[in-house]
């Protein structure tokens, strides 16, 4: 049985690679190598000109690896972060197929415009759990469950920060500080997946409302100490049901 020309190929649709640079091209290339992950080695295999076709082939030892990969690539959160490079490329779409032609992925990062669906570009921070981080080089990606329980992607550019942010991985409940494009929710405002970087972050206090209203009644003069119940008056304050 012949050798495969190609274990995968990653197809950007509509760019003709003679009109994109050296850099650009590279760029396409670490998508896929990080697709198909660096620890099983994946070997240049071509470019062709279908639309643009960058091609991999994976030694012999590493397939099974990487066949696993790609079944779990859907829900670790692998194809979201290439997508979001895809993103950061200007692509629109692309393909990932395997040497028989099977497509494995269809990436879409670059949708088309919602109407009222306003965005502003802002400061702010975001309170949650983290749920996982994915990436290995300067651009990684944060999952978080944010107190509504929905899951925000936010993106993190420093190695140290990103070694300190998985010490608190599904533990405590952290503020993180980001920058970047905000988009209006049912919710009010939130970060557009990828689109914040994180760029710092503190732990929150989870002690016991109750613990939190004895010390400031502690304190001479602060009112909370002439509060008869403390807890239920910050209840009705905040228009919390019982």
């Amino acid at each position: 049985m012949s050798r495969k020309e190609y274990s995968y190929m990653l197809r950007i649709l509509r760019h003709d690679p003679y009109q994109e640079t050296l850099d650009r091209m590279a760029e396409y290339f670490r998508v896929l190598s990080d697709l198909l992950g660096k620890e099983n080695k994946p070997l240049y295999a071509g470019i062709v000109k279908k639309s643009v076709g960058v091609r991999a082939r994976v030694p012999d030892e590493y397939e099974d690896s990487v066949r696993t990969r790609m079944l779990a690539a859907a829900n670790d959160g692998t194809y979201d972060a290439a997508e979001q490079r895809l993103a950061d490329l200007g692509v629109k779409s692309a393909l990932l197929v395997d040497g028989d032609g099977n497509l494995c992925h269809k990436f879409a990062p670059i949708k088309e415009a919602v109407l009222n669906d306003p965005r502003l570009i802002q400061q702010g921070s975001v309170d949650g759990v983290i749920t996982g981080l994915v990436g290995s080089d300067s651009t990684m990606h944060l999952h978080v469950h944010d107190i509504f329980g929905k899951r925000i992607i936010l993106v993190v550019r420093d190695i140290d920060l990103a070694k300190s942010l998985l010490g608190h991985f599904r533990s405590a409940e952290v503020r993180l500080h980001v920058a970047g494009t905000w988009r209006r929710t049912e919710d009010g405002w939130a970060p557009e997946a990828n689109k914040c970087t994180v760029q710092s972050y503190e732990v929150l206090d989870e002690s016991p409302i109750s613990e939190v209203f004895a010390s400031l009644r502690a304190i001479p003069g602060n009112g909370w100490a002439a509060a008869d119940n403390p807890d239920e008056f910050w209840k009705k304050i905040r228009g919390i049901e019982h």
